[in-house]
């Protein structure tokens, strides 16, 4: 069973020891236990019958436990397919693997289905149904034995296929069901990075998702991204995890497409720069987010088109913040001690509309710049009058903007997603490469004191 061991462990899958024909963990504590090649040849070099087994939730995997072909046949024909079957070594049954994402909890869950047998046990008799398995649980690997002395194996012939093929489970796919468990118990629930989030929450990002372009590198294609995953963690409420999964699903069609590992950045970076923000209105204008993008891109070609004295590649946020316009009616002054602004888009029933245009210029109004750092994957927000301590200093300065749209009429859930559609692109490294010619040796020399070896 060693060579066993070392293959799964080489695959990538968490394993553990698990007694000799049998699924009962070998040792305690194994919910905690990280196994390497040294550990397995150590284990099973000692115990090779040991057989092996999956840990299953925020370790990277999830698990479907299918008792009998009928639970067999139903999950082949409604849940997407994954390279990662297992017949059980009794012959009947067996286990669909998913890969979760790392660090993400989520618990068993018993699933029922109409037509289908429970799994329960009632009066000492155990009933045979499907599970899925999250933290705490483990599923015995192929190659194990089962205790009626049946080998466990794979159900397709050959090689593993690779991990990157395994697809995400997504809680989604078990709409319609009666789970007998939450997915994440209330005791257990982290903090709302990733707690997760309603059937029709996943399913309406699902949609969205489904539709939304790929992103292209050299044509916006990391601030579409980042755009995308705060869609997903603060327009639609979603965990990290479920967030994650989006993005994984949706990367086949951004060119190239992005790692995992920078995509957990998007997403972790998504969650950070959003403090202090409010979810943006799901209803009426600024459900479409390609509009909004629309909107504010016409907004700056009018702007540069009325000033003469812009460089081509400048925006509107270059601008002197504008005056003052003529007050209107207004229900409180702004604490600044000025006037209302009157904005470019009207509401019907509503005092301002919630639209990027608006947004727009409450910014211009205070001088506000706002840019996408490529290289920290944040929102930058500056304003001359409003300089907070160093600490927090992002969330304070969006707080400030945020107070500021309220005083003026603007909803403050609206702020946050509209800073994202109109925020440009910036390199700090590029832009001061190309801030002037490299026309001899003082550029490079100034270049060098910069750096500290």
């Amino acid at each position: 069973m060693l060579e066993v061991a070392l293959a799964h462990v080489r695959y990538g899958f968490p394993i553990v020891a698990l007694r000799p024909r049998d699924k009962a963990p070998a040792v305690s504590g194994w919910q905690g236990i990280e196994l390497g090649e040294a550990d397995v040849r150590a284990y099973w070099g000692a115990h090779p019958a040991a057989n092996v087994g999956l840990r299953c939730g925020a370790t990277g995997f999830v698990a479907l436990d299918l008792d009998g072909d009928e639970w067999v046949a139903w999950a082949l024909d409604h849940l997407p397919a994954t390279p990662l079957r297992t017949v059980s070594g009794s012959g009947h049954g067996g286990h669909l693997i998913y890969r979760w994402p790392v660090g993400v909890p989520i618990a068993k869950r018993r699933l029922s289905v109409a037509g289908l047998p429970d799994s329960r046990i009632d009066k000492g008799h155990v009933h045979k149904g499907g599970d899925l398995y999250g933290d705490g649980v483990q599923v015995v690997l192929p190659g194990s034995v089962h205790p009626s002395g049946g080998v466990y194996r794979w159900a397709h012939e050959g090689p593993l296929p690779a991990l990157d093929t395994v697809p995400f489970f997504d809680l989604a796919w078990l709409d319609g069901l009666s789970p007998a468990a939450p997915a994440v118990p209330a005791a257990t629930r982290p903090a709302p990075s990733t707690s997760s989030s309603t059937s029709s929450q996943v399913k309406r990002a699902s949609a969205w998702m489904a539709k939304r372009d790929g992103a292209i590198q050299g044509c916006g294609g990391d601030l579409h991204t980042f755009v995308t995953a705060c869609e997903l963690v603060h327009g639609f409420g979603l965990s990290d995890g479920e967030a994650l999964a989006q993005l994984v699903a949706w990367n086949a069609r951004c060119v190239p497409p992005w790692s995992e590992a920078d995509l957990r950045v998007k997403v972790r970076s998504a969650r950070t720069s959003g403090q202090g923000g409010a979810k943006p209105d799901r209803g009426g204008e600024t459900t479409d987010r390609e509009a909004l993008r629309t909107g504010a891109a016409s907004w700056r070609a009018e702007v540069q088109a009325s000033t003469s004295s812009h460089d081509d590649d400048r925006s509107f946020f270059d601008d002197e913040p504008a005056p003052a316009p003529t007050p209107t009616k207004q229900r409180r002054a702004p604490a600044d001690g000025g006037a209302r602004l009157s904005f470019p888009v009207k509401a019907k029933g509503k005092p301002v509309a919630d639209h990027s245009l608006n947004t727009a210029a409450l910014l211009k109004h205070y001088g506000v710049t706002v840019g996408y750092n490529l290289m920290r994957h944040t929102l930058e927000i500056e304003c001359p009058t409003f300089r907070p301590n160093a600490e927090r200093a992002a969330n304070a300065t969006l707080s400030w903007v945020e107070n500021r749209a309220a005083d003026h009429g603007l909803g403050r859930r609206c702020v946050y997603p509209h800073l994202v559609e109109l925020a440009r692109e910036v390199h700090p490294v590029l832009d001061w490469v190309q801030a002037a010619p490299w026309d001899g040796v003082d550029r490079i020399e100034a270049l060098i004191d910069t750096l500290h070896l």
